[in-house]
């Protein structure tokens, strides 16, 4: 049987495109017989957690029930669309570099705008591309800066020209084409009017940009429209892949796991439109074909382009990256040269005490501090942690412990509990006006020992 593996599924995270949850695509894709999926909606990656549960699930069930385990892979990426002419590209994060890069790319394009919008150009993609494998596909809807999806955010002028201080000023009217990936024949004026072709048409000059930027990741989908000039488009593309050496890669370019839910579909593409059902006519899709097809099905649909299908599994198993990769890594925060996180700490904590209590604190202030830095050394992982929140908060915790601090309060008939309670004067509020500029609230001021001594 062939092997084939859906590459570009969208799921309901692509809001009012995507009719499926993440769980009944993955669900779709296992019972097809395929190799394994793709995840990748609409400038997010917000579906592919889901998906990645569910995956998990049925492997724990089937292991629970004494079950040999699924050969099936999940691939989570992010089906990029621009605001500048470019044509959509599914990109997929290769090793865990890939992942941060791709999310880089996508929060580029998120503090642009509006939120739950997001505006992509071209150039932010080749700044953000390493270790990203990418499919270019020839259809999709585009966007331009203003348009529900792209809005750009009003404090922040530069969603219309230069993207966060990176590239060269850009707009929607003045993206010269060639570079947008627009072909401007006669053939691609031609295709533009195929309803599978709403969107910016691929040309060699984008596939040749993106070869060069990213040698050996790079493909060009293939997908099946049921229009009269699906063959003839194919064609052209099956050329122009050749011309500028990108494989081809075989899709459904799915939007939901079964037939069943087309009419699911056209609810939502009519809540999207603000139309009525009955109003919507050519403005819903022609045909219930955008689902989780059988290996079989897609070799039939695809039997002039075998080594599209090949492709497809090719791809798949290049991707390295699995979302049990991701654990949380605290952020590092430097010491002192020669020094480590832990006696970092513990010369902060002496120095707190000094100030606080004197050169000869009291042995219950002795014991209480040994007792915590003997807890911290028994959790060698949070030294770096405890570090970085007891320096950072030196500054915040001194104002309500200080004798000369509190004897001034005490002038205004002010108590330092009474400040610590106080909306105004609370930990919070010194926090965010503190030097450090951090924003963690660490408890009560004076509320502990190693509190009162920072």
């Amino acid at each position: 049987m062939t092997a084939f593996a859906e590459m570009v599924a969208a799921t309901n995270y692509s809001f009012l495109r995507g009719a499926s949850a993440a769980e009944e695509m993955v669900a779709a894709a296992m019972a097809a017989g395929q190799a394994g999926l793709g995840i990748a909606d609409r400038n997010s990656v917000a579906g592919v957690v889901r998906a990645w549960a569910a995956l998990r699930d049925v492997r724990a069930k089937l292991a629970a029930d004494g079950l040999p385990p699924i050969d099936f892979k999940l691939a989570t990426g992010a089906r990029l669309v621009f605001a500048d002419g470019t044509p959509d590209i599914v990109a997929y994060p290769a090793t865990r570099r890939g992942w941060g890069s791709l999310c880089r790319l996508l929060t580029v394009g998120n503090r642009r705008a509006l939120k739950g919008d997001c505006i992509l150009y071209l150039s932010d993609l080749l700044a953000h591309i390493d270790d990203l494998l990418l499919i270019v596909m020839p259809t999709g809807e585009g966007m331009k800066p203003g348009d529900v999806g792209a809005r750009p955010h009003p404090k922040k002028p530069s969603a219309w020209g230069r993207g966060l201080g990176e590239g060269l000023p850009r707009s929607a009217s003045n993206v010269i084409p060639a570079k947008a990936g627009i072909s401007e024949d006669r053939g691609a004026r031609s295709a533009s009017r195929d309803p599978g072709f709403r969107g910016g048409d691929v040309s060699g000059a984008l596939l040749d940009t993106l070869r060069r930027a990213a040698s050996g990741r790079v493909w060009l989908a293939l997908s099946i429209g049921y229009s009269g000039p699906d063959k003839r488009r194919i064609a052209r593309l099956a050329r122009l892949a050749g011309q500028h050496g990108v494989p081809l890669i075989a899709t459904n370019d799915a939007l939901y796991a079964d037939p069943g839910q087309r009419p699911l579909h056209d609810v939502v593409t009519c809540i999207r439109l603000g139309l009525k059902l009955d109003e919507a006519g050519t403005r819903l899709a022609a045909n219930g074909e955008r689902y989780v097809k059988p290996p079989a099905e897609m070799a039939r649909l695809f039997a002039d382009y075998p080594r599209a299908l090949e492709e497809s599994v090719r791809l798949l198993d290049r991707i390295d990256f699995d979302l049990a990769q991701l654990k949380y890594e605290y952020p590092h925060e430097p010491v002192p040269e020669g020094s480590t996180p832990q006696a970092w700490l513990e010369h902060l904590v002496a120095q707190g005490v000094r100030e606080r209590y004197g050169e000869q604190p009291g042995q219950q202030v002795l014991d209480q501090v040994e007792s915590e830095l003997k807890l911290v050394r028994h959790c060698k992982r949070l030294a770096h942690q405890f570090s970085e929140v007891v320096s950072r908060t030196i500054g915040h915790r001194r104002p309500f412990c200080n004798p000369a601090y509190n004897a001034a309060t005490h002038e205004r008939g002010i108590s330092p509990s009474k400040m610590a309670q106080s909306s105004r004067y609370s930990p919070r509020i010194w926090m965010r006006i503190s030097t450090s500029g951090s924003r963690r609230d660490t408890g009560n001021a004076c509320g502990s020992t190693t509190s009162a001594i920072v």
